[in-house]
């Protein structure tokens, strides 16, 4: 009959039942052990409900659930079909005694113990009310009775009372969450329809962005395989060109090289060949005159040699240094075919000018013999 909803209504009615039974802590009721047991049996109630409480602050719901069946357990222990409780007609009935040492060996009798000194009267007054009331001859039995059916009455009109305004706000919550999910879902519709047509929306501009830039890239594509294709076309056109002038920049090179050496040689030589004329065929006052002429005959060979020699070396010195030109200029110009739009028409005729303007063979053109004595006489006379 009794089911508590709360752990502070449990309180409460353990808190009922030790008031009520707190005079049994006198005797003979105290020496009762089944009324031990029970004093017991609600310390550890009150110990169970203090645990119960303490993990249900804490949250701990496992613990809670194993104190909340320790608790079930210790209540259907103990308070049995045989059980004394506040409400009880035998409970009640030991309330109405007024000696409560009478009503002590009462409780001895209804807990089933016989009566130990039969020359106590007060043992034997409390075992005559036991019996009386069991036989249903007891004055008070049925004033106990009403009592205890009143008290039950007033209680379950108490809890149905409860219930029925527990009920009604029930019913108030149900219909407030109900609104409130409706009105929940209608919100959640109109951020869904909302949510859907931004993200089509969305979708559509990514498409169309992701379209152009497709196109955008195939375009640049095709421009830059186009540029490359037409790069390869000219650098092939022009390969054997760029091949040209670097094997003839090369070739003048070498020649250079050679010609500046040999033109240090021979200046060397002529030098040595000077002083051993001068040495040998120059000597004294006067010079016999066709040692003179040899010196001056060797003297004008070997000064045209080493001019042809100079001259040979800067040719091909100048020819080293505009052939590389001209093929560093064409690499230019084709890594700036590349680019694509990179030149304009003006540039490109500009730059292939300068890249195929005429070529110089490196020969010294004014290679002639040296001038004759007649010559440098007429000269000198006509300058006189």
């Amino acid at each position: 009959m009794f089911r508590p909803r709360s752990l502070e209504e449990l309180r409460k009615w353990l808190d009922t039942e030790r008031n009520f039974w707190a005079w049994v802590a006198q005797p003979p009721a105290m020496n009762i052990p089944d009324i031990q047991r029970q004093r017991h049996n609600e310390d550890n109630l009150q110990a169970k409900l203090n645990e119960a409480q303490n993990h249900l602050n804490q949250h701990d719901q496992q613990s809670y659930i194993r104190a909340i069946d320790q608790i079930r357990n210790l209540l259907t222990e103990r308070y049995n079909l045989r059980a004394l409780y506040s409400q009880s007609p035998r409970a009640q009935y030991l309330d109405s005694i007024p000696d409560k040492h009478v009503a002590g060996y009462a409780l001895r009798y209804f807990a089933g113990h016989n009566v130990s000194s039969p020359g106590n009267p007060a043992e034997l007054r409390g075992f005559v009310a036991g019996i009386a009331f069991d036989l249903n001859i007891a004055q008070t039995r049925s004033e106990a009775a009403t009592a205890a059916l009143s008290d039950r009455l007033n209680q379950i009109g108490m809890e149905h009372e409860a219930l029925r305004v527990q009920a009604g706000k029930l019913q108030d919550q149900y219909a407030e969450t109900s609104e409130n999910i409706a009105a929940l879902f209608e919100q959640q519709r109109k951020l869904y329809d909302e949510a859907h047509a931004l993200r089509d929306t969305q979708f559509k501009e990514l498409l169309l962005k992701a379209a152009g830039d497709l196109d955008r890239l195939r375009t640049e594509s095709l421009q830059e395989l186009k540029a490359i294709s037409e790069t390869y076309d000219k650098k092939l056109a022009l390969q054997s060109a760029v091949t040209y002038l670097d094997t003839k920049a090369s070739s003048h090179r070498t020649v250079a090289v050679v010609t500046g050496i040999a033109s240090l040689l021979a200046a060397g030589g002529f030098a040595a060949l000077a002083s051993w004329l001068g040495s040998t065929l120059l000597t004294g006052d006067k010079p016999a005159w066709n040692h003179v002429a040899v010196a001056a005959l060797s003297a004008t060979l070997c000064f045209w040699f080493l001019r042809i020699l100079v001259r040979m070396f800067l040719s091909n010195l100048h020819l080293t240094t505009d052939t590389r030109s001209r093929s560093t200029l064409m690499q230019t110009y084709l890594a700036l075919l590349r680019e694509g739009g990179g030149l304009k028409d003006d540039d490109r005729e500009l730059i292939l000018k300068i890249l195929f303007r005429p070529f110089s063979d490196g020969m010294v053109r004014d290679d002639a013999v040296p001038p004759s004595l007649w010559d440098v006489a007429t000269r000198v006379a006509g300058g006189k």
